[in-house]
């Protein structure tokens, strides 16, 4: 009888635990939380062998507030920081989108307008060394407009802002939205990639929403990045305290190569993904 009372108890326990967990799984709202999460194992990591440039969001939207500033103004303190902490020898640029010069709008002229928008992207600090100072004096030069021409971003940096003879080209694209000029970014980099393996494309995108997350997040998948979601600052500081300035690999010294049978194979790490041979 005891035995049977107990099982019953335990039931009855499991239960009411049930209830609770359904219960409280349909009354927290799926927008009030962070559905993506931030995997400690990516670190955002900078080597000192490749090209930088960091593409920024300067759109109307990036006005919207964090907590209590803007999300630009967030973003520049940030970018000041990492800027601040690498040497100087790396080679590191700007470019942004959807700024705005001057405070003109042709509103009377709405198609003339909206070319120009969808075309405001400018390499505003070139990929160079020592070039830190010059990167952070520009911020101020430009305003907040409108569109988000992403597509015709990534076309004029991987055409026009690296050397020729740059080992890696690495992209930091930082937005808080997607595609706003009806050009296909995630398509176009999917194309790109195929002849050009030289390239890296990590994605940093401030509260997205979770129907522009497929967009941004395709970009760092076939661009051999990461994407980084940021909901608050205190996913911004985790992203960029834990970023890594990685030396160039020391080189490898080749050996003759043996004529013995049967030898095994070693193996091999490409990119990242690891080949293993059996013998």
């Amino acid at each position: 009888m005891t035995e049977f009372l107990l099982k019953k108890k335990t039931l009855i326990f499991f239960f009411i635990i049930t209830l609770i967990i359904n219960f409280g799984i349909k009354a927290y709202s799926y927008n009030n939380y962070n559905y993506y999460n931030i995997n400690s194992n990516n670190e955002l990591t900078i080597k000192s062998d490749e090209e930088v440039l960091f593409i920024l969001d300067y759109s109307n939207s990036m006005n919207g507030r964090m907590g209590y500033t803007s999300k630009l103004i967030i973003t520049i303190d940030i970018l000041r920081e990492i800027l601040n902490k690498l040497e100087n020898n790396i080679k590191v640029g700007l470019r942004i989108f959807g700024f705005s010069e001057s405070s003109y709008i042709a509103e009377n002229i709405e198609s003339l307008y909206e070319k120009e928008i969808c075309s405001a992207s400018k390499l505003i600090a070139p990929i160079s060394t020592n070039n830190k100072d010059y990167i952070l004096n520009s911020f101020n030069r430009y305003t907040t407009r409108g569109a988000s021409p992403i597509g015709f971003s990534l076309r004029n940096a991987v055409t026009n802002d690296f050397s020729k003879t740059a080992k890696m080209k690495h992209i930091i694209l930082i937005t808080d939205g997607v595609e706003t000029c009806g050009d296909n970014p995630c398509e176009f980099i999917k194309e790109f990639i195929r002849t050009h393996h030289d390239y890296i494309i990590d994605v940093i995108g401030i509260t997205i929403k979770e129907n522009d997350y497929s967009q941004l997040k395709c970009l760092a998948d076939y661009g051999n990045g990461n994407y980084y979601p940021v909901n608050n600052t205190d996913d911004f500081n985790k992203i960029f305290n834990t970023i890594k300035i990685v030396p160039p690999p020391a080189k490898t010294i080749h050996k003759p190569l043996t004529t013995e049978k049967n030898l095994s194979k070693s193996n091999i790490t490409y990119k990242n993904y690891l080949f293993e041979f059996k013998d």
